[in-house]
């Protein structure tokens, strides 16, 4: 990925929308809104254009504005880069065409000026990103990552935990204490059943 030669990729993809755009304004019909002429050589460029904008957008997604618009009649966005080298309508083509180069103005600007190294951070953050969320998945399904934040806590937290165990082993003592009380009352009223029976 090199800096320069992506900036002149775009420059050069611009320049041949460009001639695109004056080869569909010259071959359409004087009356009517319809490609009539240089259909081949308007199909030819299409797909040229389709290969280039291939090979580009993640540049043009990451750098542009990634455009969409409707037709002002259905309500239904199309993305303008799609649109602008489909066979739709030449209506719809046309105005697609003109907002994919002003975005290419507008792409071709923030890369005058932007140096190499803010070119290869644009594009590495992703990556980070990408990286960072697999870390963090990794530390949460590692039994040992959650071991370390419970000491972690135990130590940062460590008078609030002897509290709390205190009050559990007083609480867990009493329980055993009041059952073992329970139980023997229990003996207590068996036993003295038994000798009342017994006279």
């Amino acid at each position: 990925m090199d800096f320069q030669n992506i900036k002149k990729d775009i420059k050069n993809f611009s320049d041949r929308c460009n001639i695109y755009n004056d080869l569909l304004s010259e071959s359409r019909d004087h009356y009517m809104p319809d490609l009539v002429r240089n259909l081949d050589e308007i199909k030819k460029q299409r797909s040229q254009l389709n290969r280039r904008y291939g090979a580009l957008e993640k540049y043009l997604k990451k750098l542009g504005k990634n455009p969409w618009m409707s037709d002002g009649v259905n309500p239904e966005r199309y993305p303008v880069y799609a649109n602008a080298f489909s066979n739709d309508v030449y209506i719809r083509v046309g105005r697609s065409l003109d907002m994919v180069l002003q975005d290419l103005d507008y792409v071709l600007g923030r890369l005058d000026n932007m140096n190499e190294e803010d070119f290869k951070c644009l594009f590495t953050k992703t990556n980070k990103k990408i990286l960072s969320k697999k870390a963090v998945l990794l530390k949460y399904t590692n039994p040992f990552w959650l071991i370390y934040i419970i000491a972690k806590c135990i130590l940062r937290y460590k008078y609030i935990v002897l509290i709390v165990t205190i009050i559990t082993l007083v609480g867990v003592d009493y329980t055993m204490a009041w059952k073992n009380v329970s139980w023997c009352l229990n003996k207590l009223v068996v036993i003295k059943a038994n000798l009342f029976s017994f006279f």
